[in-house]
């Protein structure tokens, strides 16, 4: 990875996810709640950026480390303020079901430049995999009309107008609420 971006290979990036257990204890949950979820599996998930200026990588989501590492104090000291002002706030709002049902409900997957995404909520508004966290997290909240409303928002969705195996699912999720 590190040649295609123009760093070394003891560059980086950094992420954090949220994995809201809520899934699983949905009506049509069939799979096992996994032991220790990766993050890329995350239901919320938000990518870290830099604070330092580096001029051999001005990606805001990569740290360079330069090849012998001499850097690496300073790198990690950036690191640590990311974890500290970025990931933990973002974490501890979205830790209460009420909060991330909120979110899931109002926010986009956004970004900061293009094509480099600050953070994800399972996809696009509307779509089926926002539907299934938002409507796991209404039932999680007591709130079943908001969970009926999420696989309304998404079958209203122009995408899933034709009559597909994922409108199908949808639809038989809505019938189970």
């Amino acid at each position: 990875m590190g040649g295609a971006l123009g760093v070394t290979s003891h560059s980086f990036g950094g992420s954090v996810g949220v994995y809201y257990k809520a899934l699983h204890a949905t009506p049509w949950a069939t799979s096992p709640l996994p032991e220790q979820p990766e993050e890329p599996s995350c239901q919320a998930r938000r990518f870290l950026r830099k604070s330092m200026f580096q001029l051999r990588c001005l990606r805001p989501e990569i740290w360079y480390v330069d090849r012998k590492g001499s850097n690496l104090d300073r790198v990690m000291s950036n690191v640590r303020k990311a974890l500290e002002k970025q990931a933990l706030p973002w974490l501890e709002a979205l830790r209460d079901p009420e909060a991330a049902l909120r979110a899931f409900e109002s926010r986009s997957g956004r970004e900061m430049l293009r094509g480099i995404m600050l953070e994800d909520f399972g996809g696009m508004r509307d779509s089926f995999a926002r539907a299934e966290a938002t409507s796991a997290l209404a039932l999680a909240c007591g709130q079943p009309q908001r969970a009926r409303d999420a696989w309304l928002r998404m079958l209203a969705n122009p995408f899933y107008e034709r009559t597909t195996p994922t409108r199908l699912e949808a639809e038989r999720r809505l019938a189970l609420l």
